[in-house]
């Protein structure tokens, strides 16, 4: 991760970016969850995961106890017809995750 942030000249706008090599656990395991919520203090209900992957994204999140977005542009079909947990919403673009965050009275 930290040589995409670098190759991509994007890692100034980030202030933390916790990997699953770095953690020792992996999505959907609800530790990474957790361990990202605690370096900023922030209460899972003040939170949502976006995600592309409904069973380590969104159902990870869910059992967390974070709101979860699905930006589905690139979603397998096969993994949406039986997702383990179901999204808070639903995008398909970047563009319409600021909409959906203000549906979900997320600041």
């Amino acid at each position: 991760m930290q040589q995409l942030l670098r190759k991509f000249g994007i890692g100034r706008f980030f202030d933390f970016a916790l990997t699953s090599a770095a953690c020792g656990y992996r999505k959907p395991h609800a530790h990474i969850f957790e361990l990202a919520l605690s370096n900023w203090r922030f209460l899972p209900s003040e939170t949502a995961m976006i995600g592309d992957n409904l069973n380590a994204d969104i159902h990870g999140a869910k059992n967390a106890g974070l709101r979860a977005i699905w930006i589905k542009r690139r979603a397998d079909s096969r993994e949406a017809t039986q997702p383990q947990s179901l999204p808070d919403a639903v995008v398909s673009t970047l563009a319409e995750i600021p909409a959906a965050l203000d549906r979900l009275q997320i600041r």
